[in-house]
């Protein structure tokens, strides 16, 4: 297995997750928003450190302030989808570290 996700990559999707909802979007954004959103969550589940990162960079360079954002009448709100995914990766990520949840599964055992 490749690297797992570190303590620095966790806070740097933690950063950017409560700004996403806000961001002025498109229809299609939130599609591909929505999609790397699934595909982090996806190597989050699977502890896959470089992934995690490549998806984090993805995310970031999405963001309004890093492209030029047309708003218009065709901006849309985050769907629902979109929106719980979000929700579902703040409270992971805000937990326990992967690991101290692995490790201390069995702990309280007798």
């Amino acid at each position: 297995m490749g690297e797992r996700v570190s303590a620095y990559q966790r806070r740097r999707v933690l950063d950017v997750l409560p700004l996403v909802a806000d961001w002025p979007l498109t229809m299609s954004g939130w599609e591909y928003v929505g999609g790397l959103l699934a595909w982090l969550e996806d190597a989050l589940l699977r502890d896959d450190g470089p992934e995690v990162g490549r998806l984090a960079s993805a995310l970031e360079a999405a963001s309004p302030s890093r492209i030029h954002v047309r708003v218009s009448a065709q901006r849309a709100e985050p769907p629902a989808p979109v929106r719980d995914r979000l929700n579902r990766l703040q409270e992971t990520l805000a937990g326990p570290p992967l690991e101290d949840v692995r490790e201390g599964s069995g702990d309280d055992a007798e």
